[in-house]
């Protein structure tokens, strides 16, 4: 959910639309979620391998970071003019 959460969070706030689909699948062995946005500004998004201490202490910026530290494995892919991770 936490995932969920701040993968919305960002498409909202760097993508040029204000709509995003969630779409979620469940099998005996992983939940996979993927948030599709319009694309845009945003571009692709990264994690920053050097966060220092007050990096990891700011209020914004931190979401690719979770999702990175809770997701087993994530990945973008383009989908016509949007983006899903």
């Amino acid at each position: 959910m936490t995932v969920t959460g701040e993968l919305v969070a960002n498409a909202l706030e760097h993508s040029d639309g204000r709509a995003v689909t969630i779409a979620c699948a469940l099998t005996a062995e992983a939940v996979t979620v993927g948030v599709t946005d319009g694309g845009g500004s945003g571009g692709t998004p990264v994690i920053s391998q050097s966060a220092t201490a007050a990096e990891a202490e700011r209020e914004r910026g931190r979401g690719m970071l979770i999702t990175d530290a809770l997701a087993g494995r994530w990945g973008t892919r383009r989908t016509g003019g949007g983006l899903t991770v």
